[in-house]
């Protein structure tokens, strides 16, 4: 989220999509525990912004024992030209380092 605000455009909420593992199979144990315990990161990440979840969903599958996946996508309000990365750039407002 602060990719978000750092671009000029405030966070007026969330989605979070996830991929756990199966939570019937041989890895049951695990994967109950890491989807719980990302859930509960979500909950006090949000928390702390003060920022809405809006929505998600959640997938389950055994692809996903080893792996999980979790993303946060934002909901922005842009307010005007000002905040617009690509605008800024045309003004030549932006500028970057030489490497």
């Amino acid at each position: 989220m602060r990719d978000v605000y750092c671009m000029g455009a405030d966070v007026t909420g969330v989605m979070d999509p996830l991929r756990f593992g199966d939570p019937t199979g041989p890895n049951a144990a695990r994967v109950r525990d890491i989807a719980s315990g990302v859930v509960d990161g979500i909950a006090q990440y949000g928390n702390a912004l003060g920022v809405p979840t809006y929505g998600g969903e959640t997938y389950f599958d055994a692809s996903f024992d080893d792996n999980c996946l979790g993303q946060r996508r934002c909901l922005r309000h842009r307010g005007g030209e000002a905040a617009s990365f690509a605008a800024a750039c045309r003004k030549k407002r932006a500028t970057f380092p030489t490497i």
